[in-house]
């Protein structure tokens, strides 16, 4: 079992409730992103609930870290450091109201998803998203075709409306968004962000506007600058796969953390692609004709031990598990920057066949 950090509340930063989880910036990768997901304590919890309180796992690729605030469970974090823990009544603590209120939104959010989705698809090549895939090297009519096949969409901002977007929607605007076949069958869905884009910005650049405008936010708003903030990502409840309906087709199967780095190795022709908007790997919904996995993660992984994880966890439904990470050479810590700055080329590894097993 990998270790768990014992973390104080005083140790977790950009904290909101997203559904029914606590989301805050990883305070073991010190991460810009609210990639830490905890499950919340609230006073009402009984059960399972309560015993599973403060438990939570980083979900960058980086990092995997699973973590336990002290504070909304003093019981297991005396059990896991072995002496006594003097905490402070928690600050951040949900209700049974908020529980219920989060999954009645979740589910309206995606039904809204759903009702637009065929409109989204229709928006693709719209100028803004194309601008935006042009800069990051998808701009030509094979990148554009593969997309539309793959059902991706993009929904305008919500100023280009001919009527107010539904609240459930208005976060989801000036998002290109990603279909996602969940476990259970059901669709669900991501969306990357074009918010504070322009053209001309690089991938790279986006993401640092992006973090500046966010701690603007926060500094004007305080405690109300959470309807203002902008996550690069924004996904639906349920973890979902992009591009599953190749996995019967195919006894091997690569992974990709985000749709972007997918699409680049299909581009190429390796068709046996798909991403998990993410590092979380549902085996339940890999079908059982998958014998073998690679995962094809980012080149900053410098933890490997989320990816040890997800290997034992693959070995134990009987998939053998490798690994395939773009090279440490200068060209790009991801599939998508090696391909829009290199083309066919900086997918030299892939390509090539060579990965690296580990059991």
């Amino acid at each position: 079992m990998s270790e768990i950090h014992v973390i104080s509340e005083n140790d977790l930063e950009d904290v909101d409730r997203v559904g029914s989880q606590i989301r805050a910036r990883c305070p073991i990768h010190h991460s810009h992103d609210r990639d830490l997901s905890i499950r919340p304590y609230g006073e009402y919890l009984d059960g399972e609930d309560k015993k599973l309180a403060g438990y939570g796992y980083c979900f960058s690729a980086k990092c995997g870290a699973r973590v336990l605030v002290k504070e909304w469970n003093p019981q297991a974090a005396e059990r896991i450091l072995g002496y006594t823990v003097k905490t402070s009544k928690p600050r951040f603590t949900i209700s049974a109201k908020q529980i219920k209120e989060a999954t009645a939104w979740q589910r309206r959010e995606l039904a809204a998803l759903n009702k637009i989705y065929q409109c989204a698809a229709d928006h693709l090549c719209d100028q803004r998203p194309c601008a935006y895939l042009t800069q990051r090297g998808l701009g030509d009519p094979d990148a554009l075709d593969l997309l539309q096949s793959l059902g991706v969409g993009y929904i305008p901002p919500a100023y280009e409306w001919n009527i107010v977007p539904p609240i459930e929607l208005y976060k989801w605007c000036d998002r290109i968004i990603f279909p996602s076949t969940c476990s259970n069958g059901e669709r669900g869905y991501a969306g990357r962000t074009l918010d504070q884009w322009f053209p001309g910005m690089d991938e790279n650049e986006h993401k640092k506007d992006l973090a500046v405008y966010n701690r603007d936010m926060k500094r004007l708003h305080g405690k109300d600058a959470a309807k203002y903030l902008v996550d690069r990502w924004r996904k639906t409840y349920r973890n979902g796969i992009f591009n599953a309906a190749i996995m019967t087709e195919h006894d091997h199967l690569y992974i990709c953390e985000g749709a972007f780095d997918a699409i680049p190795l299909l581009l190429v022709g390796i068709p046996n692609v798909v991403a998990v908007i993410g590092t979380n790997i549902e085996t339940q919904a890999i079908p059982k004709n998958v014998s073998r996995v690679t995962l094809a993660f980012d080149a900053d992984v410098q933890n490997r031990d989320p990816m040890r994880k997800m290997m034992d966890v693959l070995s134990s439904v009987g998939i053998m598990p490798s690994y395939c990470l773009p090279p440490q050479d200068g060209r790009g810590k991801d599939w998508s920057e090696r391909y829009r700055r290199y083309g066919r080329e900086g997918l030299a590894k892939p390509l090539s066949g060579r990965i690296t097993i580990i059991i």
